[in-house]
């Protein structure tokens, strides 16, 4: 433990410094009126569209209305989206993100726009986020599985047998039917037992340890770490449709998603008005409201701009797509051509993205 808390204060050093640096943070005044959970969309996938700009003044104004919130989110959002393309940024965000004394005397608002801008320049993974998707709610015994020769290849039973081997060393709870439900409690000792028999670096090792609590994505990164020492693979990320960066009252429609009020809002309308609701009904999915909502998420919301390359990324991200939306009822022969289909109807779903912005707009 010694030696993580020598880790950690080279992070925050490091951290200090580069803050001295920095841009002064500006606050923007036309952030004020919109909803907090649109600012918080808008925030994460401008983090994951490398828009550092956008990123600082929400990260700014997000904290300027709940400190708390914006300290734990960005715990989940540097897991969720950068994970192993930057584990320097991922650890550091670790490092700071509980210490709320350190955090006045660097100058919380100051570290807020800075950390933002930091995360959108970072190189970005959402493999451990993908392999969460993949793993049932309940954990079950594996035996540990390093990465070898035998991962080269693709090969799913191996690669959840991979991620369930890390997933069990987590403490971590999710939300089930809204509320809180606790998990797993972890195995500390089967973990370090884990990162010694990988041999893991510092900043692998500091993550394992000190991202607890986070979905196990603090756990799941290490395995996304062990596919990067496997082998890579290049991905070749599909822009979004053009629709997708246009402005709805000063912030891009991509922050009106399922995870903001104003964009759950609209697509109940979009539902409602199109012929999608009755489309989706008749492949026999439930939940109409949600299965879009992912599906516009994997169409649009979950897009990163510059992607590590980390061995199978894009299959897994591809099979966690399939097991996300089949979980709705979605076949998934059927999911390339709902992409297709709603990436084309983005400028339908923006007309009913501004209708509810009009009218929940202070």
């Amino acid at each position: 433990m010694d030696s993580l808390k020598a880790q950690e204060q080279n992070l925050l050093e490091a951290l200090s410094e580069s803050l001295t640096q920095a841009p002064v943070a500006t606050v923007s005044p036309a952030l004020a009126r919109h909803d907090f959970s649109l600012l918080s969309s808008a925030w994460q996938k401008a983090i994951r569209r490398s828009d550092a700009s956008l990123a600082s003044r929400c990260g700014l104004e997000l904290h300027r209305r709940d400190p708390d919130y914006f300290w734990r989110r960005i715990r989940i959002v540097v897991l969720e989206d950068i994970s192993v393309g930057n584990l320097e940024v991922s650890a550091s965000v670790l490092a700071i993100a509980g210490k709320r004394v350190l955090q006045r005397r660097l100058g919380d608002r100051q570290l807020a726009s800075h950390l933002s801008a930091e995360l959108a320049g970072a190189r970005k993974s959402r493999t451990a986020c993908d392999l969460a998707c993949l793993l049932p709610l309940d954990t079950f015994a594996t035996k540990f599985l390093d990465v070898g020769s035998s991962l080269r290849v693709f090969d799913k039973p191996k690669l959840l047998a991979l991620a369930t081997a890390w997933r069990q060393t987590a403490a971590y709870s999710t939300q089930v039917a809204g509320r809180w439900r606790t998990i797993s409690r972890g195995n500390p000792r089967l973990r370090d037992e884990y990162l010694d028999l990988i041999q893991a670096p510092p900043l692998v090792r500091f993550i394992a340890v000190r991202g607890a609590g986070t979905e196990a994505l603090n756990a799941l990164l290490v395995p996304a770490h062990q596919l990067i020492g496997a082998g890579r693979t290049c991905p070749t990320p599909k822009p979004p449709a053009p629709a997708s960066w246009d402005l709805i009252s000063g912030l891009p429609a991509f922050a009106f998603c399922m995870y903001s009020a104003p964009g759950m809002q609209a697509i109940g309308e979009f539902l409602r008005h199109t012929p999608w609701g009755g489309r989706l009904q008749a492949l026999g999915v439930r939940n109409l409201k949600k299965a879009l909502g992912h599906l516009i998420f994997y169409t649009e919301g979950g897009h990163l701009s510059r992607p590590l390359e980390v061995l199978h990324a894009p299959a897994i991200r591809e099979w966690s797509e399939e097991v996300s939306l089949g979980r709705f009822g979605i076949p998934p022969d059927q999911i390339a051509q709902l992409k297709s289909d709603m990436a084309n109807d983005l400028p339908q779903l923006n007309a009913f993205r501004r209708q509810v912005n009009v009218r929940t707009v202070s």
